[in-house]
């Protein structure tokens, strides 16, 4: 694990006080072919132009947005004082944010306000919004990272992304317990760069991701290789899985960057 660095224009740059980027050359607009409902009183943007930005996540109390950008910061937006509150900088200047994530507030964890990013260096750092600083940085080579996602205690941290390879660390030791794909299987694993990866909200020993290769799968996190059961044809290219209880079990919801079809439902 790399000791993080905090430059002084981390330290004097952190703490946003005075920016306020709500835009007024941009607008919410209803879509009449959606269901999408907009109260133009609640409706409002927040952000500047030319800040590209790759992830967004809501914390867990619905208080702050935080963004993954390309120019090597993280803003964390106060969606209640509508205002920009902190900026994180990257340790090094300029690479890219591809992907962010809250910690769940587990009761194992004294520390609030954590998120966690994965950059286009390979790198998943650990951040402490308040303070600003970088709590560690776990690596394994240079590659991007396009989604990370915690179990639901958040005692494991799984990651995927250009490399098809799926690695799931250990939160409190911070090192890799487990990879997936490296072995050659049957079912086989994934062929191309896998951009979303899903802990079963039930079944702690199931991990699901899809990618590039037109597949959904399902891992044996104990077997260390897919299930019989996949799902053929979405083309996932972002976080594009979902999975939601109903009365008869799971729904599952992917996303697919495809012409026709782009959403696919699975029980």
């Amino acid at each position: 694990m790399r000791k993080p660095r905090t430059t002084k224009e981390q330290q004097t740059q952190h703490v946003i006080k005075e920016e306020k980027p709500i835009s007024d050359k941009y607008s919410v607009k209803y879509n009449s072919k959606t269901q999408l409902r907009l109260d133009e009183k609640d409706s409002f943007v927040l952000g500047v132009a030319g800040t590209k930005i790759y992830s967004v996540k809501w914390d867990a109390e619905d208080k702050y947005i935080a963004c993954a950008c390309e120019n090597g910061t993280v803003r964390i937006f106060n969606v209640k004082k509508r205002q920009l509150s902190y900026q994180i900088y990257s340790l090094v200047k300029n690479i890219p944010f591809l992907y962010v994530k809250w910690r769940p507030q587990a009761q194992q964890f004294k520390t609030r306000n954590i998120f966690v990013t994965g950059n286009t260096k390979g790198e998943v750092q650990h951040w402490h919004m308040t303070s600003g600083k970088c709590l560690g940085t776990m690596k394994e080579d240079n590659t991007d990272i396009y989604c990370i996602n915690y179990n639901q205690d958040a005692t494991k941290l799984a990651v995927c992304g250009l490399n098809p390879i799926i690695r799931i660390h250990d939160e409190e030791l911070r090192v890799v317990d487990v990879r997936l794909g490296v072995e050659q299987t049957q079912p086989p694993g994934h062929n191309n760069r896998v951009y979303c990866v899903k802990f079963h909200p039930q079944n702690p020993n199931m991990l699901i991701s899809g990618g590039w290769d037109y597949r959904v799968l399902f891992w044996d996190i104990s077997q260390k290789k897919p299930q019989a059961n996949q799902i053929y044809g979405p083309l996932i290219c972002g976080d594009g899985i979902d999975m939601r209880e109903t009365f008869d079990g799971q729904q599952l919801l992917t996303a697919s960057w495809t012409q026709e079809k782009q959403l696919y439902f699975s029980s």
